[in-house]
């Protein structure tokens, strides 16, 4: 009955987001994202159904046809799109095809439309979706901090009534809990919660840069608290990473001679491996801790491979890997558990076909990052579009050992074409005909409610 009346509810959610201005409607999409990550029969037909929809009516595609780099964002994320609803055919459980169809079709419009905004508005647009997005994002992070210093608060809040808004039944024996592992008032499960809080920062700070704006710097100094506190290794790892990433990459794109670039770029890189290797050395606790949550996960790799093997060109379709637990096929003698890695659970999922098309859409994203830092001559939008492209590195990253999806989840659905946005089509950029730093003038051939960048 639930499913139905949220089938009944889509054309009023899409007539509803038509007729918000545009930052009101990316932010709705990404705030019904995050309020509703559990309610899976409701998050994703309105976010990836309704919000797909309502970006797709309003795209204008004549605003990205210049924009290098956007067209293999958009056939890359269409293919996989899909291609996860033609494996609907063979899945043991088709709604979930459907719903990864829907998020990585819905992923185009949406930047689409994010871009649009920028173009007619200005850079500031995105700070308007943000600023809507940020009551929320700042209750997640305080509660994450709150509970992570009192777990009986957070236990007396996971077995209340209010939790079940947000949380349906989550909070009432989930094996993913962990009372010294707080995941704050939308997620029981840590690493969710700072995958999402992650995205989050990187796009706060992306935007403060490239707009040079100071007030989302506490939100994601908040965020970054949180995320600290939380208890996920994997998050404080890359928090340490990505900041340090974008300032070497900044440095590297530059200069001004090719060999003293590959030179910084690879000297980057092994500044990176050495922090990231210091810190595991000298943090005894951190390898003791991490050894609890490596090893099932080694466990879980193995026999996901195993699964695999069995068809690779199909691999066993969206649910193969549940029903191949659920039917004693699995010899891991803890309970079921996604795959924890999203290259396997792609190619588990949807075969090598599906999972190449993953790879290359996040292959794609690391080349127009770096294509991008070299085009540009400001250090400034060099560390934004680093950071920018942060939000989509950090969802890759964490899901290499904790989400099983290269989008990290529908509740980051939201978020990502605001990356994405700022990404493509930054303050500063190369092309004349993508110079948004100022507001645009009418033209005699643009059609009529429409604005074209002078």
């Amino acid at each position: 009955m639930s499913e139905l009346l949220a089938v009944l509810a889509l054309p009023l959610v899409i007539v509803a987001l038509m007729a918000l201005p545009r930052p009101a409607m990316l932010a709705l999409i990404a705030c019904i994202g995050l309020l509703f990550s559990r309610w899976t029969f409701l998050g994703i037909p309105l976010v990836a159904v309704a919000g797909g929809a309502a970006a797709l009516l309003r795209a204008d595609i004549r605003d990205v046809t210049g924009v290098r780099g956007f067209r293999g964002f958009a056939v890359l994320g269409a293919a996989c799109g899909m291609l996860a609803l033609l494996s609907v055919a063979w899945s043991p459980q088709p709604p979930l095809a459907l719903q990864a169809a829907a998020q990585w079709l819905a992923l185009i419009p949406m930047t689409i439309v994010g871009m649009n905004m920028v173009r007619d508005d200005g850079i500031s647009a995105i700070g308007k979706s943000l600023a809507l997005l940020s009551p929320i994002l700042a209750i997640q992070a305080i509660s994450t901090i709150v509970f992570r210093f009192a777990p009986l608060l957070e236990s007396t809040y996971y077995a209340s009534a209010l939790s079940n808004l947000f949380l349906r039944d989550a909070g009432r024996g989930n094996n993913v809990i962990a009372l010294d592992r707080a995941g704050g008032f939308l997620f029981t499960n840590v690493n969710r919660a700072t995958l999402v809080m992650g995205i989050a920062v990187m796009l706060l700070l992306a935007y403060s840069t490239l707009a040079r704006r100071r007030w989302p710097l506490p939100l994601a100094a908040l965020l970054i608290a949180a995320i600290a506190v939380a208890g996920s290794k994997t998050a404080w790892i890359i928090l340490l990473l990505l900041p340090l990433v974008a300032l070497l990459i900044s440095y590297a794109a530059g200069t001004r001679s090719a060999g003293t670039r590959i030179g910084a770029s690879l000297v980057s890189v092994g500044l990176v491996s050495v922090a990231v290797q210091s810190f595991v050395a000298a943090a005894d606790e951190f390898v003791e801790a991490s050894q609890a949550t490596l090893v099932p996960r080694v466990t879980l790799w193995h026999e996901g491979l195993r699964a695999y093997a069995e068809n690779p060109l199909q691999g066993l379709g969206f649910g193969g890997w549940s029903q191949r637990w659920s039917s004693g096929s699995v010899v891991i003698d803890f309970s079921e558990r996604p795959l924890h890695n999203w290259v396997l659970q792609a190619a588990v999922d949807g075969g090598a076909i599906y999972a190449a098309l993953n790879i290359g859409f996040v292959a794609l994203i690391v080349l127009v990052l770096l294509r991008r830092v070299f085009d540009v001559a400001s250090a400034r939008e060099r560390i934004g579009v680093v950071l920018a492209a942060g939000a989509f590195l950090w969802a890759f990253v964490h899901g290499l050992g904790d989400n099983t999806s290269a989008l990290g989840g529908y509740e980051n659905l939201g978020l990502l074409p605001l990356a994405a946005t700022l990404l493509f089509v930054s303050r500063g950029t190369a092309e004349p005909n993508l110079d948004i730093g100022r507001r645009t003038e009418k033209s005699a051939t643009t059609p009529p409610g429409r604005t074209r960048a002078v």
